[in-house]
């Protein structure tokens, strides 16, 4: 159902309703976009036997969940253990899952793991573990009032990827030697990601889009992206797939010929007469190779060229980890993508080593300033907690987080060494409208303020440089942009998240922090 509420355009105009061309880019809060079918007549041009092929959650599932009261409660979560956890065969702790040699199975502290479903049992939450078909497994959350698990907040982040290195893809995020259902990813192949996650210890994951695994970050070459908006002339037939990985990938909706294309998330790809697009044609989301416009500058990096079509296996360990969850290859089932910003300020780095992401060059992003609080005793239901037992963890890349936070509305802004940007937003839906529309276009946030009665206004930065303000429902903005504060973090902060009490808290090397923010309330230094 479309949204009416009136926003004001950067002319000084009102519209009634949200572009339906413009490509969204969800929060974690917004509802899910029901799923789309391709058109019958679309002919599949990507072999579907490749035993790469994964089967995909439901749609609902794949795109993380925020936390209910309401139990049970079916969704999308990743966990990191604060404690070594017993594994239950269900909602019971008197039920523990065994191994062969008889001891308990356990999984030990500082692990990921995805969760898709949460229970109540005998006053405990319990945790059930994405696996793949077999005997369900549980772990629970907290046990005598002393937390086992935190829940971590993945961003959506749609990206493309050149794989530097042999990496294996598996169920939960991890850096065991020993993980179980894992796929083996070829070097110089390419893929696209659709979620981000820091684990709080030093490392980074990217989620494969349409396939549900997660690889380190370390062990892939961002492609990249050619900035501005770019219009491209197909001159021949051809499909919008549903994601970069050869395969996993599956047609959405044929291109017909001479149809033009534009978009502000364009790709730099091993052949210098292509680009990768992501763009939104005839309703539906998806990526294309579209032939490199005369007008588009040469590319200035070359990255190794991509492999011929090839099987890739998929390699369950011998060996079962107690520490991770074994399960079998499964087949594809699409899921409706989700659009990202297009960062307005790359660079282009070297391959990425297994020092993390330190291989990016550090570029000094513009700051997202005037983040404002107007009211003392802000409440906001969160879906993320941080732990109080969680290690102190290495100091990040030069990573800014912002925050703006006002009553059950609020607006993280985390901004990465190449000046891209991703967020996690819950607004007042007007708000949340024209952000979505920032992001679409490329537009960056530099200024939001949030005012008495629903009010806001939101500084905007173009591509080219140009600075404009939108804000909504009709309101004083002398009154908010009166008491306007600038907030930033400390370089090393590695996530931030808001609980239900108003307060922020800040992972960084000193370990987690708690900051109130009530006005005026810094969260680090400038």
């Amino acid at each position: 159902m479309p949204h009416h509420a009136v926003c004001v355009d950067g002319n000084g105009g009102q519209t009634g309703r949200v572009d339906p061309s413009a490509p969204l880019r969800r929060s974690l809060s917004n509802p899910v976009p029901p799923a789309v079918a391709p058109p019958p007549s679309v002919e599949p041009v990507v072999a579907q036997n490749t035993p790469f092929v994964v089967q995909a959650p439901p749609p609902t599932a794949l795109l993380p969940t925020p936390v209910s009261s309401k139990l049970p409660q079916i969704g999308y979560f990743v966990y990191r253990t604060l404690d070594q956890v017993v594994v239950s065969r269900s909602p019971s702790l008197n039920d523990p899952v065994l191994l062969p040699s008889g001891a308990q199975k356990k999984i030990p502290p500082n692990e990921l793991v995805v969760v898709t479903r949460r229970e109540a049992g005998a006053g405990v939450v319990f945790l059930r573990i994405d696996a793949d078909g077999g005997a369900p497994e549980y772990i629970h959350e907290a046990v005598n009032g002393r937390q086992k698990a935190e829940l971590l907040a993945p961003m959506v982040d749609v990206r493309a990827y050149q794989i530097a290195r042999q990496v294996r893809a598996t169920r939960h995020p991890t850096h065991a030697a020993a993980a179980t259902d894992t796929t083996e990813l070829q070097p110089a192949r390419l893929v696209s990601t659709d979620l981000y996650l820091d684990d709080l210890t030093g490392g980074e994951f990217v989620r494969l889009e349409q396939s549900g695994r997660w690889v380190p970050l370390a062990a892939l070459t961002p492609l990249a992206i050619v900035r501005g908006r770019h219009v491209f002339v197909m001159k021949a037939t051809a499909p919008l797939l549903s994601c970069v990985s050869a395969a996993l990938a599956v047609p959405v909706v044929a291109v017909p010929s001479g149809t033009a294309v534009a978009s502000t998330l364009v790709f730099e790809v091993p052949d210098p007469a292509s680009c990768l697009v992501r763009a939104k044609v005839l309703g539906h989301t998806g990526w294309l190779r579209a032939d490199r416009p005369r007008t588009m500058a040469a590319s200035r990096r070359k990255l190794p060229a991509e492999p011929a079509p090839a099987t890739e296996t998929t390699a369950p360990t011998a060996t079962a980890s107690p520490a991770l969850v074994a399960g079998k290859p499964h087949k594809l089932q699409r899921h409706p993508t989700v659009v990202s910003s297009a960062p307005t300020r790359v660079t282009n780095p070297p391959a990425p080593s297994d020092s993390r992401v330190q291989a990016l060059e550090p570029v000094a992003p513009t700051p997202v300033s005037a983040l404002v609080v107007q009211q003392p005793k802000p409440r906001a239901p969160l879906p993320v907690k941080i732990g109080i037992r969680s290690r102190p963890v290495e100091a990040a890349a030069r990573v800014k987080l912002h925050i703006v936070l006002r009553g059950e509305h609020f607006l993280v802004v985390r901004t990465r060494p190449d000046g891209s940007q991703m967020l996690s937003h819950s607004l007042p839906r007007c708000m949340d409208e024209r952000v979505d529309k920032a992001y679409a276009v490329g537009d960056r946030i530099t200024q939001a303020v949030l005012g008495a009665d629903a009010s806001w206004s939101l500084g905007l930065r173009r591509a080219d440089g140009s600075e404009y303000t939108v804000g909504g429902p009709a309101n004083d903005q002398k009154s908010v942009t009166a008491r306007m504060a600038q907030y930033t973090s400390l370089p090393g902060a590695a996530i931030v998240a808001i609980d239900d009490d108003g307060g922020v808290f800040v992972q960084d090397a000193n370990g987690p922090r708690s900051h109130g923010l009530a006005v005026g309330v810094r969260l680090g230094r400038r």
